[in-house]
């Protein structure tokens, strides 16, 4: 998985399988904040939604003896 979307005040950080299902689920919880803005104005934390592509993750780059070392490699 290469996408992500974050809500902070709904599922948080989450791994998508396409762009475009990174982007829809950004564009949804925005839609829910503005729900909610109607009643009680909006979070703050609107600002924080966000979605993206993941370029790197970090893994494992070397086993000896001793044990191992981690770095960041391309997703």
């Amino acid at each position: 998985m290469k996408y992500f979307s974050y809500d902070p005040n709904g599922e948080g950080f989450q791994l998508h399988k396409t762009e475009q299902e990174a982007r829809e689920e950004a564009a949804n919880a925005i839609d829910e904040e503005r729900k909610h803005a109607v009643s009680e104005g909006w979070n703050e934390e609107v600002t924080e939604i966000c979605w993206g592509e993941i370029k790197e993750i970090s893994s494992i780059t070397e086993k000896r003896d001793d044990g191992i070392d981690y770095g960041l490699v391309a997703a």
